[in-house]
């Protein structure tokens, strides 16, 4: 135990602090402690969760292969829910369906014996978007409409908007054999409903987006209802409005595409003209926007232009066309791959289809190359910079990924000593106590950590988890107050996660462990214009008093200040952070901290 305090403490110094090592620390200790076997199994889980989050599928697996059989001894279903579902994403990862279906559904059978209405939802929800992605379509179908009911039984009005929102995609679809443009005008017209109730403005947009959508589609070649075509140019003007801007470019790009062919089966051809104009280099709906140019010039009789705009119109077709085929040969070398080491497929067969793929990929890339050599260079220029942003937008998230779980090093050290302590005294209840709130903040700090953003409600949950353990650990006692303005939604007003936490660690560490005085610490949190603004506030001995201090050295505060900084290169509103002092009659009575972030809705 002592060679393990050691060795955390050294891996703290040379800034080996990531999450991954410290959920193994945690497992190791409930094996020399002999934790509960419920408690066991949610440490095990968080372990296996952190090494898929850092794509250590080699070292998760292990993990789940040799505590499954330890996990399901114990009779605690819903920790082997949980143990389930880890298993179900690690296979997801690593682009196994069939398995991660596989164990979605034991997760899903666990939540049926306990009367888990929710977890049954989730399951069956996580179970048809895979269906959906590799084509069993009908039974995606059937799983979205048995999780909405669930979610109804259960009463989640969120979870059934996002339902909605997806079965409406679904309905809508013309590649798919479930597409019924019927029911996806009811169920957008459901969701859209649902999005008001709950005033929700996001859900709103995206409901509108999917119904306009599908009115257009109904309404285009022979114009049906000119009340539902009038129906749905308010949608999509009402998403087009929310979605411009904002970071959801795709979003705003189809809204607009799906005004412009109101406009257009509405013989408003100017407006519909302007709109194509602005839509016929876009990246997602380029193909449409000339398809809807070469209508427009047809009908005016612009035989011309109607005839550059179809050319332009097949010829980005068929580029996609060799695109997917391509994504299709990638795929089936994956398989083929994946399924030849684990002994499932026969390599022979499988050899033929790529061959046969390979050869039709070059005679398509042939052709290609004869009938659309005037527009290559720009499908080129497109491509390279779609992958171009999609790479920065990756870069940009994986260092946001790294830098949140360099967070609380100090902390978790601390929190390990005085784990230790209590066993040195021979308190095994309080030490199992204490294990036991550890590893729900730890948890939640991995679950917060696989997000760029979180409703805040589970930030101050988090927050309010970590102030309470920091209390059982301190020697300095200290209260805290969570203030938030009530005109917040705290389930749909997202913010990014662990932006408060620094600083209340650093209110502790280095202002109120200093001072004479009772530790008080407040935080304020409200809603100003386009941002949050949130106040950390201390009664500690103050900014300018602990910079002088020898032994003051805050990684929090430098992390911190990396994270803001990547933040920043994608952000329109900036993160801004202030630091000033509290004086009262000439006294320095503490620290007060001023932190703006962005936010948008879930």
């Amino acid at each position: 135990m002592l060679e393990l305090l050691e060795s955390s403490r050294s891996a703290i110094k040379s800034n080996a602090d990531s999450m991954k090592f410290y959920a193994e620390r945690a497992y190791d200790l409930s094996r020399e402690l002999a934790v509960p076997d419920s408690l066991s199994a949610i440490i095990i889980s968080n372990y296996a969760l952190s090494l898929i989050e850092s794509a250590d599928y080699e070292s998760a697996l292990t993990l789940l292969t040799n505590n499954i059989k330890f996990i399901e001894s114990t009779q605690h279903l819903q920790s082997l829910s949980s143990f389930y579902t880890s298993y179900g994403t690690y296979y997801l990862k690593n682009n196994r369906p069939e398995k991660a279906i596989a164990w979605y559904f034991k997760s899903y059978e666990i939540d049926q014996r306990t009367g888990n209405t929710l977890g049954k939802a989730k399951s069956l929800v996580n179970i048809a978007f895979i269906q959906k992605r590799i084509g069993n379509h009908r039974d995606a179908l059937a799983n979205f409409m048995n999780g909405l009911k669930l979610c109804e039984e259960a009463n989640d009005q969120q979870m059934v908007l996002r339902i909605l929102v997806n079965i409406t995609g679904y309905y809508n679809d013309r590649n798919a054999p479930v597409f019924n443009i019927d029911s996806a005008i009811l169920y957008g017209r459901k969701s859209v409903a649902l999005s008001r109730e709950l005033n929700f403005p996001f859900g709103e947009a995206m409901s509108s987006t999917n119904l306009s959508a599908a009115l257009m589609t109904k309404n285009l070649e022979v114009l049906k209802s000119e009340l539902e075509v009038k129906e749905g140019l308010e949608a999509a003007t009402f998403a087009r409005t929310f979605f411009e801007n904002t970071n959801f470019t795709q979003q705003f790009h189809n809204s607009l595409l799906n005004e412009g062919l109101a406009y257009e089966i509405l013989r408003d051809f100017e407006k519909a003209t302007a709109i194509s104009n602005q839509l016929i280099n876009s990246p997602f709906v380029a193909s449409f926007a000339n398809e809807m140019r070469f209508r427009i010039s047809k009908k005016a009789g612009n035989y011309k232009e109607a005839l550059t705009a179809h050319e332009r119109f097949k010829f980005i077709v068929d580029s996609l066309a060799e695109l997917n085929q391509q994504n299709q040969l990638a795929e089936l070398e994956t398989k083929y791959e994946t399924a030849l080491k684990d002994s499932e497929i026969e390599s022979l067969s499988q050899e033929k289809a790529i061959s046969v793929l390979k050869i039709r990929q070059k005679n398509t890339q042939m052709l290609i190359l004869v009938l659309g050599s005037v527009f290559g260079l720009t499908l080129l220029y497109l491509f390279f910079q779609q992958r171009s942003i999609r790479a920065k937008h990756q870069h940009s998230e994986l260092e946001h990924r790294f830098l949140r779980f360099q967070l609380n090093p100090h902390f978790i050290f601390n929190a390990l000593a005085s784990i230790q302590n209590y066993m040195l005294k021979n308190n095994s209840k309080d030490a199992g106590i204490y294990l036991a709130k550890f590893s729900k903040l730890m948890r939640q700090i991995l679950e917060n950590s696989r997000q760029e953003f979180i409703p805040i409600a589970e930030e101050v949950i988090m927050l309010e988890n970590y102030l309470d353990v920091h209390q059982l650990n301190t020697i300095k006692p200290f209260t805290y107050e969570i203030n938030i303005d009530e005109n917040i939604d705290q389930e749909s007003v997202c913010i990014p996660p662990m932006f408060i936490q620094p600083f209340v660690e650093n209110a502790i560490e280095h202002g109120i462990s200093k001072t004479t005085r009772k530790g008080e610490i407040g935080v304020s949190i409200r809603k100003e214009d386009d941002s949050i603004h949130i106040t950390i506030r201390d009664n500690g001995i103050g900014i300018n008093a602990t910079t002088k201090t020898p032994e003051h050295k805050s990684l929090a505060s430098k992390i911190i200040q990396e994270r803001i900084a990547v933040f920043n290169k994608s952000l329109k509103n900036k993160i801004q952070i202030q630091l000033e002092e509290v004086v009262e009659n000439n006294e320095v009575m503490g620290t007060l901290v001023r932190l703006k972030l962005p936010y948008h809705f879930i």
